[in-house]
């Protein structure tokens, strides 16, 4: 007599639903240097949909800020993007002079001291570079408008818009050189026998900070 084969033990549907495994999500290790960390923020931003960005790379992008607090200027500077947006309006797609133009604004802004300026001048440097590229753009049409022939309302608007541009930028400058007068220490002339010798800083007011100075110039 053959032997009847035994049969699996039929499991109740509920206890396959429980008994199963969750699948688990691998997460991927935060970035380990800062360039890592502008690559991939600019990789999140460039895929994820501004109107419904997904909640977990939200959560990643904030977890890799908190890491690199300061790489935030390379992918979000707002400045930057203004600077960015302005240059592409001034030069045709594919154009070779948009390089020359970015390194320019660059010179322009670097030889307003941004390197070496504290934070709130930067952003009024940043602000003054930024209207005086939009000023020479305007005066770039408003060249061409004048070499043709145009009417006389629409010379009169270009004169108008340079003007604001210009007022723009040089009230950007001024802005900038006076918070730059506020902000650091004025130069004091103080006389020394015969010599005049300007002074920086801190002056002493007690005698005694007067003595220990005038001893150790002595």
């Amino acid at each position: 007599m053959a032997r009847k084969s035994a049969r699996p033990p039929v499991v109740p549907v509920q206890e396959q639903e429980t008994s199963a495994i969750a699948p688990t999500t691998t997460v991927a290790p935060l970035p380990s240097t800062k360039q890592e960390a502008i690559a991939e923020l600019r990789r999140h931003l460039g895929a994820m949909d501004p109107s419904k960005p997904h909640p977990e790379a939200v959560a990643r992008v904030a977890a890799v800020l908190d890491l690199y607090p300061e790489v935030w200027r390379a992918v979000a500077d707002l400045h930057e993007t203004v600077r960015a947006h302005l240059i592409d309006a001034m030069t045709p797609p594919g154009s070779l002079i948009r390089e020359a133009i970015t390194r320019n604004a660059t010179a322009m802004r670097d030889s307003m001291g941004y390197r070496d300026a504290p934070p709130l001048e930067r952003g009024l440097i940043e602000h003054a570079t930024i209207a005086w590229l939009r000023l020479q753009n305007t005066e770039d049409h408003y060249t061409r408008m004048l070499s043709q022939s145009i009417p006389v309302s629409q010379a009169d608007w270009w004169e108008r818009r340079l003007s604001a541009a210009q007022k723009r930028y040089l009230r950007a400058v001024e802005t900038l050189a006076r918070v730059r007068r506020l902000t650091r220490p004025a130069a004091l002339q103080v006389n020394i026998g015969a010599r005049q010798v300007n002074v920086v800083g801190d002056v002493p007011t007690s005698a005694s900070e007067r003595s220990v100075d005038d001893g150790a110039m002595g």
